[in-house]
């Protein structure tokens, strides 16, 4: 009996050893779910967090990245991402844009740029003067009432944009992350790579990689000349050439067929080239000398409102974002010699012209004076 009664108690004891192992790992079980289940901290991050951790290279979110780096995360949150009916504060980590988030990103991918470029200064510039209605509805606005910035109207950031860096202009023009040549806007309008560069490269660059390439102290503008006319086909180097075989210009033409050259209309473009000293064109009657004091060798040689590297501010006159006070960023003058300034939206083109093809503030040269 004494032995049984001694038996039943060592096994007495081995169970409660058991039940305290079990118990200790149903403990541990729950600490670690209630670990795994936790509400875990938001996943943007500042740049200027990022920026902290960079190892040498460009100091941009929109490329450069390594595994030494810290930037996906300043626009998007893996785990953390807003959804719809938030409200970004400013403070709250936990809220963000009030459209569906894309991509885990703060906001839409249409409208991913703003957060960091126009609502916060993150991005350091901040474009459309902060004022996120300038760049929604830019018309909608009593002192600017010209819908000509580029805005949500006519381009998201994103179609000029390659936010990672991707097949961009690697010279001077760097840091702005132009999309170089996209594939849309090559097969919708210019067919080639050599068609592109040989109508509307010509007299620029030799080649696409010299355009990409371009590190020159005039490059920026060569770049932005390049890259705009992958929309805007008006470039010309010579006074009487032909444009656009594909018909840009056809606004209300009824016999317009997108993409059939034998259906549109050709046109005819300000040249783009330095100012001669001896002007020929077809039906000129005025040889004896220049008719221009200034180049027009770039699309900013004409187009010279806004800025365009001023550096972290608050700025409602960007290049070529939206430039408050000029009509098309086309600033004006009286002549060539004078400093050229802000149309303003109620003026007319005659300014534009004038302050290249009026040689000074005497002229005896220049358009009304000698011709």
């Amino acid at each position: 009996m004494t032995n049984h009664l001694s038996v039943m108690t060592k096994e007495k004891v081995s169970m409660k050893k058991s039940l305290m192992i079990v118990a200790l790992a149903m403990v541990l079980v729950f600490a670690f779910s209630g670990v795994a289940y936790a509400k875990i901290t938001n996943g943007y991050v500042s740049w200027a967090t990022a920026s902290a951790n960079l190892d040498g290279t460009v100091a941009t979110p929109h490329s450069g990245y390594t595994v030494n780096t810290e930037k996906c995360a300043v626009c998007h949150s893996v785990h953390n991402a807003a959804v719809s009916g938030t409200a970004w504060t400013g403070t709250d980590p936990w809220t963000a844009r009030t459209e569906e988030t894309q991509m885990l990103l703060r906001s839409s991918v249409a409208n991913a740029c703003i957060y960091c470029h126009i609502t916060t200064n993150i991005g350091g510039t901040q474009l459309y003067n902060a004022n996120e209605t300038l760049w929604t509805n830019p018309s909608s606005i009593s002192t600017f009432e010209e819908n000509v910035a580029h805005n949500r109207n006519s381009a998201n950031c994103v179609n000029c944009h390659a936010v990672h860096g991707a097949n961009t202009y690697a010279g001077a023009a760097a840091s702005k992350i132009l999309k170089y040549n996209a594939a849309s806007i090559q097969d919708e309008i210019i067919g080639t790579d050599a068609t592109y560069f040989a109508v509307y490269g010509a007299g620029l660059y030799a080649s696409a990689a010299d355009a990409k390439a371009d590190t020159g102290a005039l490059g920026k503008d060569y770049q932005v000349s390049v890259f705009c006319t992958q929309c805007h086909q008006n470039y010309s180097a010579a006074s009487e050439a032909t444009l656009n075989a594909d018909g840009d210009y056809v606004y209300g033409d009824g016999a317009y067929v997108d993409g059939d050259p034998t259906a549109n209309k050709q046109y005819k473009s300000h040249p783009m080239k330095a100012a001669d000293a001896l002007f020929v064109a077809a039906g000129a009657t005025y040889t004896t000398g220049p008719v221009a004091w200034k180049a027009s060798t770039t699309c900013r040689s004409c187009h010279d409102a806004g800025l365009t590297d001023e550096g972290v501010i608050v700025t409602a006159n960007n290049f070529p974002h939206y430039t408050a006070g000029a009509f098309n960023f086309v600033n004006v003058a009286a002549n060539a010699a004078a400093t050229a300034v802000p149309s303003g939206h109620d003026n007319g083109s005659d300014g534009m012209c004038l302050k290249c093809h009026v040689q000074d503030a005497t002229p005896t040269a220049g358009v009304g004076a000698n011709f």
